[in-house]
């Protein structure tokens, strides 16, 4: 955008010389790559989800297992102090 658009290069001059129906086969193998690059991300992206997810689900599992009796005085506490707001102690 900094450049003069009035001073071509090399690159630009030989992109006029080009017919259309080339224009027209170099914008098809774009989209045919853009196409497999985006079906690569959205492979890539649904394995990695799950598993996310599921090794996420696991650890909080083995959390609350191991800490049962922390998580229930949280929780009791939690309901007290929700009983006494409402009740305006």
């Amino acid at each position: 955008m900094d450049q003069d658009q009035s001073q071509t290069g090399p690159e630009l001059a030989e992109q006029r010389e080009r017919t259309a129906e080339q224009v027209r086969e170099e914008i098809e193998q774009t989209r045919a790559e853009l196409g497999d690059t985006v079906a690569a991300l959205v492979s890539a992206a649904q394995e990695a989800a799950p598993e996310s997810a599921s090794d996420a689900r696991q650890r909080l599992q083995a959390f609350a297992k191991q800490n049962s009796l922390v998580l229930s005085a949280l929780a009791t506490f939690g309901l007290a102090m929700m009983i006494g707001r409402r009740t305006g102690r």
